[in-house]
């Protein structure tokens, strides 16, 4: 977090965060609403969302991703050992939100574990990746690679077997034995 590079990188995927949470949910409400995209914009159209569980999820998602924003700030939050459980339960949470997306069919509380993991694993793998591409590879000094790269390397392949592996119970979850019968 040193880095002026390290803390434009994470702004930047702050807002991000917060513009494509804010444009699912307008879409979504106007998916589930039959309404237009334009007349989604403002939140007080949102009230119908609050009636479905993925339309709580986006909404959560947005206010979350929001609020992620006091770590994007200040980044040295997630180092801080006072302030690292909020700075990294915000972002995670707002992840979380995504298993709601695929909680429909049989065994719906399966669904919602599986999808949440899915998307934790999955984002820790490739926001580290991209972290690691974007920043470290960009700093200065062989030996702060040397470490960043050991480091993600005993994360990356715990988080890409969490993904197969969540991947294949909601693949199995949804479709069974019926993988080439169906439009999924």
């Amino acid at each position: 977090v040193e880095y002026i590079l390290t803390v434009r990188f994470l702004r930047w995927a702050w807002l991000i965060a917060v513009a494509g949470s804010y444009l699912h949910v307008v879409t979504l409400n106007a998916y589930l609403t039959d309404n237009s995209v334009g007349a989604s914009i403002l939140p007080t159209a949102w009230t119908d969302l609050i009636d479905t569980a993925p339309g709580i999820a986006a909404v959560l998602r947005l206010v979350l991703a929001g609020a992620s924003g006091w770590v994007g700030v200040r980044p040295e939050r997630v180092i801080d050992p006072m302030t690292q459980l909020a700075a990294l339960a915000l972002p995670g949470l707002a992840v979380v939100t995504l298993g709601f997306s695929r909680s429909g069919g049989p065994q719906q509380l399966l669904g919602f574990l599986a999808g949440s993991v899915h998307a934790v694993a999955m984002a820790v793998w490739f926001g580290g990746l991209v972290l690691l591409s974007r920043v470290v590879l960009s700093g200065p000094g062989e030996e702060v690679l040397v470490h960043a790269v050991r480091g993600y390397s005993r994360i990356s392949t715990v988080a890409i077997l969490a993904t197969v592996l969540s991947g294949g119970v909601q693949l199995f979850r949804l479709d069974g034995n019926q993988l080439f019968d169906n439009a999924h």
